[in-house]
């Protein structure tokens, strides 16, 4: 895959440079990278952009990406309706491709731009598992 001259990253978080985090995620050891991660397609970068709260030690997030836009999975987890969310257009320069359409920086990344995004707005985006 070519590298895209700008990825995508979603935060609930309002955001003037995006760190490396370290990640839990359970889809392989590229989920687990101390990194920022980002997506070549803002609409991926959606799910990442909501203010979402697990309810148990069984909750789901997961993200279908095989269909445009992509449906957002949960379980036992509730999503803050009310609170804005971002979307950061960052400059590929720093990042490689860990896995299909998943990029990591390993430095810090400042934005070109943000979009702020309401998240009732992608309701028809979410089914409850």
């Amino acid at each position: 895959m070519q590298k895209p001259d700008y990825l995508y990253h979603g935060s609930p978080k309002q955001l003037e440079v995006l760190k490396p985090a370290q990640a839990t995620g359970f889809s392989g050891a590229g989920d687990n990278e101390n990194a920022v991660y980002a997506v070549a397609h803002y609409e991926l970068a959606v799910a990442f952009a909501l203010s979402l709260t697990a309810q148990s030690d069984t909750a789901v997030f997961s993200v279908n990406t095989e269909m445009n836009p992509p449906i957002i999975q949960l379980k036992d987890t509730l999503i803050d309706w009310h609170k804005t969310g971002y979307i950061y257009r960052l400059p590929s320069t720093s990042f490689q491709l860990i896995a299909p359409d998943q990029w990591v920086s390993y430095t810090a990344v400042r934005p070109v731009e943000v979009f702020k995004i309401n998240p009732m707005d992608y309701k028809n985006w979410i089914t409850l598992l």
